[in-house]
């Protein structure tokens, strides 16, 4: 079962035959939609936390200000739960296994919970990071590629 659709196309034309191409399949397989719920030709769509836009793909602001407004954990659960929505959007945050590895030093069961100064900067970086994560680009093959890639021993 699925939910939601988003039909794309690099052109207005392109996107109107891929629409008709699913409403002919929607049709064949007596697949129905509601007209309320249709969003047609739109900017951008918000979609699974997400925001797809023509210039590239976003985290959405609501869940920004949620992984924001967190209150600093004060116990494993709430570290756990921090760094569960903070995931959800890792591939926008440089380096991500690296800020957040003097948080999940705390998740290991031999650790002792003790919230320091270090663990205190690591969850602030991470919630500016979260705040100001940059747009990504969707891939285009006609532009130049360019290849970064880096080791951390503290990163997975």
């Amino acid at each position: 079962m699925f939910d939601d659709i988003i039909v794309t196309g690099v052109t207005e034309a392109e996107h109107d035959r891929n629409v008709e191409e699913v409403l002919r399949k929607a049709r064949k397989f007596n697949i129905k939609f509601n007209p309320k719920k249709l969003q047609y030709k739109q900017e951008k769509v918000k979609y699974l936390g997400l925001i797809f836009a023509s210039d590239g793909i976003c985290p959405d602001e609501e869940r920004v200000r949620a992984i924001t407004e967190i209150e600093t954990p004060t116990c494993v659960r709430e570290l756990q739960r921090f760094l569960g929505a903070v995931n959800f959007i890792n591939k926008f945050i440089p380096s991500f296994s690296k800020v957040t590895s003097n948080l999940r030093i705390l998740l290991k069961k031999t650790t002792p919970w003790k919230w320091t100064k270090l663990q205190q900067e690591a969850f602030d970086t991470l919630k500016k990071l979260v705040s100001t994560a940059p747009t990504l680009k969707t891939f285009n093959p006609k532009q130049p590629i360019q290849i970064q890639c880096d080791a951390s021993k503290e990163g997975m």
